[in-house]
C-alpha cells in the first residue's frame, strides 16, 4: 500500500475515541479506550462477557454519556450530536426482543 487514499476516500478516521471512559459508581464499564478506525477498515470488537463491548457501542451511539473522554463518528461528537450519528449508523442489539 502506498499510503495514498483511493479516489473519494479520506485519510481521516470515521470512528475516533480518545480516553473514552464510562463508570457506574465505583465500577468501571470501559476505561481509556483509544480507537481510530478509517473508512473501509474491517474492525472486530471481541472480548469476554463484561469486557465493555456493549458499553462502548452504546457510548458510540450516544445511548450513554461518557464519564470521561470523547467519541466521534464522521466527525460528530457521539454524545452532543447523537441525533446525527443515529441517523447515519445502523445498529441491531444482540438482545433485541420483538413481540
Amino acid at each position: 500500500m502506498s499510503g495514498v487514499p483511493a479516489k473519494g476516500r479520506t485519510t481521516d478516521p470515521v470512528i475516533t475515541t480518545r480516553q473514552l471512559t464510562r463508570r457506574y459508581g465505583r465500577r468501571v464499564g470501559v476505561e481509556s479506550v483509544d480507537l481510530d478506525i478509517s473508512e473501509g477498515e474491517i474492525f472486530g470488537f471481541l472480548g469476554p462477557n463484561g469486557a465493555g463491548k456493549t458499553t462502548t457501542i452504546r457510548l458510540l451511539l450516544g445511548f450513554l454519556r461518557p464519564s470521561a473522554g470523547q467519541a466521534c463518528i464522521f466527525g460528530w461528537d457521539c454524545w452532543r450530536q447523537s441525533d446525527r450519528v443515529k441517523s447515519a449508523v445502523g445498529y441491531v442489539p444482540g438482545d433485541l426482543r420483538l413481540y
